[in-house]
Parts: structure tokens; sequence; C-alpha cells
């Protein structure tokens, strides 16, 4: 039997529109019949109770009975959260929440909850290449203040089932953490402080004698952030800036080529970074940096990165421990412990990120004179795609000319799960039972995307396909002997 949902209605003005929910199960056999009844209540985003999107559904419990309703057992189900409000509901945050992570798992981040920036684009920064070759920074500036979609574990156990008990009495506790993935992450420090020259509409600043060692040389780069401004008189649709390095007599001993940014047309341009390495083109000595702007901003510094691995919390919760009892004053529970890392490694997590998220899209694009954009090239596929980078290339039809074009969303530019809805694969997985032994499974968990711009649809590959398959799994018993190995032969 079914009876119609509050939290999915199609029609406004006919609340049990839009679906059902199942109420019942009878099971008969001859002159023998139960029947199993389904109770509900509903999550509530309670700062907007009117909505239908506000309320989710909630399984509170399951009566077993016979078909005479004679009541044979309940188990019931309690969740994580508190209640507010007037209705005194769970709350959980309303399905087209914009408080969320990358990947839709809330967050709490309340700059986010306003219907204005549920269509702004999160600040973006990634390095590309150009149709030309070069390789450039691009760094987008939300439209509004919007926070980095990054995740955090106390939302997101709102809502998670919390606990079962049983008709017996006893009952099972679940105990979540966030996932984790072992990724590398870039740190970037300042070798050189020169704040004290920026470049506004058309200007020329120069910084202070400064000593460049050999040490800061080798680790060094330089970059040059261009952006838009709209207020500057000339040609504002197109900016550019240059560098030069003098020495202490004033000498120009070297100059960077022109860098130019040409989204300066757009509504809420990107800011174009730029990035040489010292030991390119430097040598030891003292020198001053000069900066040149024209037709809008821009800002040079001179760091030093680093990279490193570092476990880093991502969206969504795993299973940490579940622990059972036969009763609620039971002083030996069962208890089930999970663990996600490598062997070797305690401290490091065993996860993959099987998508980076990314909020831009990268194309170069030849356009013509009426600056419409005349088609999206997949380069060299065929003999007549034309050469972006060489400007004589006959195949380039008369009047078009080579440009990049970067799309940036509020939404990522390609769904982050796999073709079965995950985000985070392990490799390693340690399940450990109190006083009986543990299970060892290692499974394959390859990424899928490092980042770069993969093409959308992704092309199905063998290892795409073995994801989640158990290799090997061990089993050993309270005392760490090893009882069973299982290992699966890898096909293809």
């Amino acid at each position: 039997n079914t009876e119609g949902r509050e939290d999915i209605a199609i029609y406004p003005d006919e609340p049990n529109s839009g679906g059902g929910r199942l109420s019942s199960i009878e099971i008969a056999s001859g002159d023998k019949c139960q029947k199993y009844a389904f109770e509900y209540d509903y999550f509530l985003d309670y700062r907007y109770p009117s909505k239908k999107e506000s309320k989710r559904l909630q399984l509170t419990a399951i009566k077993q009975k016979k078909c005479d309703e004679t009541l044979i057992g309940t188990y019931t189900f309690s969740y994580q959260g508190q209640r507010k409000g007037s209705q005194n509901k769970i709350f959980i945050p309303h399905r087209l929440s914009p408080e969320t992570d990358h990947w839709g798992f809330y967050n709490a981040e309340s700059n986010n909850n306003t219907q204005s920036l549920q269509n702004s684009v999160p600040a973006t920064e990634f390095m590309s290449t150009l149709h030309n070759g070069n390789k450039v920074n691009v760094k987008f500036s939300s439209l509004v203040k919007r926070e980095q979609p990054q995740s955090g574990v106390t939302p997101m156990l709102i809502g998670m089932l919390d606990k079962i008990t049983y008709p017996t009495g006893g009952c099972t506790n679940f105990e979540y953490e966030a996932n984790t993935v072992y990724v590398k992450e870039k740190t970037i420090e300042n070798i050189i402080d020169l704040s004290s020259i920026t470049g506004d509409c058309n200007n020329t600043q120069e910084s202070n004698l400064v000593a460049f060692t050999a040490g800061m040389i080798a680790n060094g780069k330089l970059m040059v952030n261009i952006s838009c401004n709209g207020e500057c008189t000339v040609n504002s649709n197109h900016s550019t800036a240059c560098v030069k390095f003098k020495d202490a007599n004033g000498t120009v001993v070297y100059t960077l080529p022109l860098y130019e940014n040409y989204n300066c047309s757009s509504s809420n341009p990107p800011s174009i970074a730029n990035e040489v390495l010292l030991s390119t083109f430097l040598t030891v000595g003292t020198y001053k940096v000069e900066l040149i702007t024209t037709n809008g901003n821009a800002t040079v510094s001179i760091h030093s990165e680093t990279e490193q691995f570092i476990n880093k919390k991502v969206g969504g919760l795993r299973i940490k421990s579940v622990t059972s009892k036969v009763s609620e004053t039971d002083n030996l529970p069962i208890v089930k412990n999970y663990k996600y890392t490598i062997p070797t490694n305690s401290n490091i997590s065993s996860g993959k990120l099987l998508y980076k998220p990314r909020y831009y899209f990268h194309a170069s694009v030849y356009s013509g004179s009426n600056n419409s954009y005349a088609a999206m090239i997949d380069l060299g596929t065929t003999p007549a795609d034309p050469d972006p980078n060489d400007p004589n290339d006959t195949n380039l039809p008369l009047g078009l000319t080579w440009t990049d074009l970067f799309v940036f969303k509020s939404t990522p530019t390609v769904p982050l799960t796999d073709l079965v809805g995950y985000h985070v694969g392990y490799e390693y997985v340690t399940e450990e039972t109190t006083n009986f032994g543990r299970k060892e499974t290692k499974y394959h968990a390859e990424i899928y995307d490092d980042g770069s711009n993969t093409p959308y649809p992704y092309v199905l590959e063998g290892y795409n396909a073995k994801n989640g398959n158990v290799i090997t799994e061990k089993i050993y018993d309270k005392d760490g002997i090893l009882k069973s190995e299982m290992e699966n032969i890898p096909y293809e």
C-alpha cells in the first residue's frame, strides 16, 4: 500500500500530487499472514517551512504485525541533528540550498544562502595553455561573495542514521567520519615583496633595488596578473602589462614579452596571470622591477612553489564504527571499527578522488570580424583544421583569427562521480571486530581525471570498469593469525 508524500508535490494546490510512499507490505501463505507497516516523519528546513523542497522524507519506524493488526515488534530509527522551528522537526537544508560543498553535501556556509548567490561562480584559479603554446594562470574573482565550497564534518552529519532499535531491545549505533583522499597540494610563498608597484589603468611604477641571490633565482617564479578596468579611458576592451628589469644605473637589462588580456569585453572578465621562471632569463645581481600598465590593472609578484601530499577532507561521510548491543545496558557490545589507510602507513589515506572539481572550460577557437565564435576546434583531428601555432596557416579561413575562450560556471563543468555515482574510492579497507579479528580488503581504485581539460563525456577504459572490484581479501583471528586469503584473478 502507498500514501501521498508532502515533499515532492508537483502542483502547489495538490500536496500529494508528487507520488507516494510505501505504507505497508503484507506477506501471506495459506492461513499464515504477516504485515510490515512503515511510519514516517519529515526532515524540515525551518527557515522556509512553506516550500515543498524544504521537506525530506524520514523513516521513523517499521512495525511487524499479524494481519489482524496484532503487534509483534517494532524497529525504530533515529537520526543525527537538532529539532528546530515551530514544527519541531530535525533540520536539514532544503533540496535547492546553495550551502553545499563541491559534491553537493551540506557545509553550512551561510554566505551562500541567498537566491542571488545560486547563480554565482566560485572564485576559480587555474593554469592553462593558450592556442599559441604559452602557459597562463587564469584567475576568476567571484561575482558575489561566495565561500569556497569546502567540506565540513559536522554539517554533513545532519540527517544521518544514528541508531536502530530492534524489537528484542537490542540496538545498533553508527559513527561516521569525513571522506579523505591523499592528494598533492601546492604551497605558494612570496620571495620578494613587490606589493608597492601596482598598475592602475595607464601608468608606470618601479620598485626599489632588490638583491637577487642564486637560491632565489633557482626557485623563484615571476607572475604578472592583468585584470580589466572599465574606467580606463583608452580601449578598455584590451589591457596589457610589461615588466622590465633595470640595473643599479637604471639601464634596462631584460624586458619580458608583453602580457595581454583580451577578455575585457565580457560582463565579469577573468584576470589573466602569466608566469615565468626567473632562471630562464635572470642572473645573480641587484635590480629594480618596472611595471608598465595600459588600459587595465596589473600586479607583479615573485614567489616560490612547493608541493606536498596531504590527507584532504572531501564531500560525504564514511562509516567509522558500528556498535551492536543486545540491550541498552549491554557492557560487552560488539564493535566494528573501519580504517581506510594504506598498510605501510596508518597516517596516509588510501582514498582516491575520482574527479577534481573544475568550474571552468578552456577552448581554442577562431572568431570572425563580428566577434562571434565561429567554431570550437578539436585541434589536430583532421588535416583541414587550422594550426593555432602558425599565424600563416593557410587552413585558417579568410577573416578569422585565433583566440582563447574561457567559460566559467556556478557548477562543475563535468560530473564529479563515476558511472555508478561515487566520487571517492578506497584502495584499502580494514574491518576490525572486537574480540573476533579483522578483515583486510584491497580494492581496485584509480582516478579518472587529474584536473586537466579531460574531455567529456568520458571514455570507459578498462581501469574505470574495474574500480571497486576486490583484488585481495585476508581474514585474521583475534590473535592476528591469518585464517584465510582470497585473490581475484585480473581480467581485461
